[in-house]
């Protein structure tokens, strides 16, 4: 062991395999849905950090029932393992939804979707042009159907990203 010298916490042991364990970690983990390997990408997207109030308010708040539904069927990996992040920024927008490890945003579209169509389809443009995968389920469907989401979700998934 050696002493990490020249600071004011120079009584820290620093273990001489650090480097090796801190590289082990950065290792990239794999996904597999159904025996199918799926590709991963986990290149870092632009993000207007004038939002980080706006995301963090949105999360606090809960959002509408079908995103808390929706949250609960995914959180902590609950998902094939796969980690999901709620009110995530990605260049100027806020997605609902978004899974780093595959480049993925979910977007539950309300009542609100229906007058806004033309601004949703733009919307989707920028972040496929990011390099994202955008899918769309209405909140009715969330609420009442969560079987068929969470498979409609997967077939999408095995579709875009299996090996």
């Amino acid at each position: 062991m050696r002493q990490f010298w020249g600071s004011r916490f120079s009584s820290i042991w620093i273990s001489p395999l650090y480097k090796k364990e801190k590289k082990l970690a950065g290792m990239k983990k794999q996904y597999f849905i159904d025996d199918h390997e799926l590709t991963t990408n986990y290149r870092r997207l632009p993000r207007n950090t004038s939002l980080l109030g706006r995301a963090r308010k949105m999360r606090r708040s809960g959002g509408n029932q079908a995103e808390i539904f929706f949250w609960k069927l995914v959180k902590n990996g609950a998902f094939h393992g796969l980690r999901f992040r709620r009110q995530q920024i990605i260049g100027n927008f806020i997605v609902d939804f978004y899974c780093p490890a595959l480049r993925l945003v979910i977007e539950l579209d309300g009542g609100i979707h229906e007058y806004q169509m033309e601004y949703d389809a733009w919307r989707q443009r920028k972040l496929e042009e990011l390099g994202c995968k955008v899918i769309r389920f209405t909140d009715f469907l969330v609420l009442n159907g969560a079987e068929q989401v969470l498979e409609e979700l997967k077939d999408f998934i095995l579709e875009h990203f299996a090996k």
